[in-house]
């Protein structure tokens, strides 16, 4: 009798963990996922991207910013079109500033020396964000982005 409720209630376990876990994840509320990128930065991640890392939530002030990261590498082709989903980008040869202070959750192996780009921008929504392009190899980069929302 004891085995029979035990396997009944990990079988009831098992589906409400799977109904309310599974949608969140596809959903991009946690995760290492494409729809998390998109959750958290507001930015499509092309389908060729691979090696997709999301840290979580973060307080810029510990009141009121928060913020994500997330990385990602693509083809070098692939660039323009993430690019293209920004607006009110500019170029540095380094990162802001301001940037340095708040940030680095993530820790990829390709994140060394120095990137090819960096792009302080603005998201589709309007949040600021952080774009950097990282060296992988001949054909691939390493795609950093944080997004500030206040």
């Amino acid at each position: 009798m004891k085995s029979v409720v035990v396997k009944r209630f990990s079988i009831l376990l098992t589906i409400v963990l799977v109904g309310i876990l599974l949608p969140c994840y596809t959903s991009g509320i946690f995760g290492n996922t494409r729809a998390r990128v998109r959750l958290d930065h507001n930015i499509e991640v092309p389908s060729s991207a691979t090696e997709i890392h999301c840290a979580f939530l973060y307080s810029t002030t510990q009141w009121m910013d928060s913020g994500a990261e997330s990385t990602f590498k693509i083809p070098r082709s692939d660039v323009p079109g993430i690019l293209s989903q920004l607006h009110d980008y500019k170029q540095y040869p380094t990162d802001p500033v301001e940037w340095v202070i708040m940030r680095r959750h993530l820790d990829p192996p390709w994140y060394k020396g120095k990137p090819i780009a960096v792009y302080d921008a603005k998201s589709l929504q309007g949040y600021r964000t952080l774009l950097e392009v990282w060296p992988v190899d001949a054909n691939t980069v390493g795609i950093y982005v944080d997004t500030v929302w206040n």
